[in-house]
């Protein structure tokens, strides 16, 4: 459970809910489809992200974890001198 998804589903679903309607079926449609399409969308990462480790050769994944890496250092080094 990430909080980001439940902040987004207790502040942005209630907006689809009619007022005429029963409230529980609503919520628990809206909660099922917001769901199911976060299922599908890790799914889907996966597969991708499977295939491109398949890809790329051994030597190729090492620079791409250098870069990565590289990337992560200089965004840390950029945030402690805007800090000062």
């Amino acid at each position: 459970m990430n909080p980001k998804s439940f902040l987004f589903y207790v502040a942005f679903m209630p907006q689809f809910v009619s007022k005429d309607e029963a409230y529980l079926p609503q919520i628990l449609l809206l909660g099922a489809t917001f769901l199911a399409l976060g299922i599908m969308n890790d799914i889907t990462y996966t597969v991708l992200a499977d295939k491109v480790a398949r890809f790329l050769n051994n030597q190729a994944q090492k620079w791409v974890h250098r870069i990565g890496a590289l990337n992560l250092m200089v965004t840390g080094v950029i945030i402690i001198m805007l800090k000062s």
